[in-house]
């Protein structure tokens, strides 16, 4: 899988970087972002629309990188492809230590999903075409 994910970095504009697997469905890049690697297509944009959705809300999640040519991920091989930003700190195993995580309880009032370019996807293949 990460002579995959090293073929698919250009298609983010990321011409090479350490690839070190974090999680079995998620490769670290650099330290910086994260490469998470889906099977279940409704699933990852359900995770899209949710993301944007927090975002959009002030709750801090993951950042969603796009490609170069603007899709929100990338299919390959039956598998989908999502980039993102990696959140500074190391995995939450105590949410007592994590006084931020109070905003997923109650979100701000007046909160409404925003959706602009995390709604462009992938269609198939490793160079996405826009799918609105």
């Amino acid at each position: 899988m990460k002579e995959i994910i090293e073929q698919l970095l250009p298609l983010w504009g990321i011409e090479s970087g350490h690839v070190s697997q974090i999680y079995s469905s998620a490769w670290e890049i650099d330290h910086s972002c994260v490469v998470k690697i889906y099977h279940d297509q409704q699933q990852l944009e359900r995770n899209i629309r949710l993301l944007s959705i927090l975002q959009h809300c002030d709750i801090p999640v993951a950042e969603i990188l796009c490609t170069k040519a603007g899709e929100t991920y990338v299919t390959h091989q039956n598998a989908f492809f999502l980039l993102s930003k990696k959140l500074p700190g190391n995995s939450v195993t105590d949410l007592k230590t994590r006084p931020w995580l109070g905003k997923w309880a109650v979100p701000s009032r007046g909160c409404t999903p925003h959706f602009c370019d995390v709604n462009r996807r992938s269609h198939s293949g490793t160079t996405a075409s826009s799918t609105r």
